[in-house]
């Protein structure tokens, strides 16, 4: 299923471009799995969460707000991810479904100027699946983690479409990995600066992020890899709440061998802003899984990879 990236780093990005600018454009949210040594990150996704930034901005009229205007500093999230999950190509019911994930994550945002925002995350992963073994037995896993908290510094406006023709955006995560299985095999965590670029016509959009990251050890610096990532993702708002977009990713990782693997991937999104604090993403999704084999464009099969999925966010503040 589409990962969460956690992270979320075109949803910050753009976020921040739209609170900058009050854009109507859409944003895409990046989520991946991790896994031990060789990564996938996190990644970009659709030119939905624009409008949930334009949206999450409004103040809350409870009445327990003194300051409207320092209340408007403040943001707060709620997102949950639920998509289908698939046996590995080489399993006995080889590209099956066999169950789904859940990803929430909780998060809190700060606007320290109209241009700069930090916002501090935290990500639960629950994965329920059921796998045919050789014998004809199935195993069953149903496992909560906690799987990462990180940190993201937002900088909007570095250039602006008005005055320069494109949108750049800065971003620098970090990454702690919360779950002790995943900084046993992995990393601690990881560090990952991002540059996201911009460009509207009309209700036409395409984005531009190049992402690298790097991670770190308590236990051993040498054993640290890193990633390269880059995401392209054109849009069409067809209405101010309906868009589609096209995510096309390509990732090069540096395992701690000194070997590197490449993925290539790709999500279609159709995104849906059901009130001003509520919108949703509907999505199919490669997961990774078009990985080049013997110079290949795709790999063997990857239509039967393809996994389905929503993501819902609920904007608290």
């Amino acid at each position: 299923m589409k990962k969460l990236i956690a992270f979320t780093v075109l949803a910050a990005v753009v976020a921040s471009n739209n609170d900058a600018f009050a854009a109507s454009k859409k944003a895409k949210k990046v989520k991946r799995n991790n896994t031990t040594q060789t990564q996938t990150v996190a990644p970009a996704t659709s030119s939905v969460e624009q409008n949930v930034s334009n949206k999450q901005a409004a103040v809350s009229e409870s009445g327990m707000v003194a300051n409207p205007a320092a209340a408007s500093k403040f943001s707060m999230k709620y997102i949950a991810d639920l998509g289908t999950s698939r046996n590995a190509k080489d399993a006995v019911e080889a590209n099956e479904i066999n169950g789904y994930s859940l990803v929430q994550e909780l998060s809190a945002g700060y606007a320290l100027t109209a241009n700069d925002k930090l916002s501090l995350t935290a990500r639960a992963d629950l994965d329920n699946n059921e796998v045919k073994q050789a014998d004809g037995s199935y195993s069953k896993t149903e496992e909560m983690t906690f799987n990462r908290t990180y940190l993201n510094y937002t900088r909007a406006s570095i250039l602006n479409e008005q005055d320069h023709g494109i949108d750049v955006t800065g971003l620098v995560h970090l990454r702690y990995f919360s779950d002790p299985a995943t900084r046993g095999g992995n990393a601690d965590g990881l560090i990952r600066p991002a540059l996201s670029f911009t460009k509207s016509f009309g209700k036409f959009s395409t984005n531009v992020t190049l992402l690298r990251a790097h991670f770190f050890r308590s236990k051993d610096e040498q054993t640290s890899d890193y990633y390269n990532y880059v995401t392209i993702t054109p849009g069409y708002q067809v209405t101010d709440n309906l868009s589609f977009s096209l995510l096309t990713e390509y990732i090069k990782n540096y395992a701690t061998d000194g070997s590197t693997s490449e993925t290539t991937d790709f999500a279609f999104i159709t995104g849906y802003n059901f009130s001003p604090k509520v919108t949703g993403e509907f999505y199919l999704d490669s997961d990774g899984t078009m990985v080049p084999d013997g110079g290949q464009l795709l790999s063997d099969n990857w239509e039967k990879r393809i996994n389905i999925g929503a993501t819902f966010t609920f904007s608290i503040l």
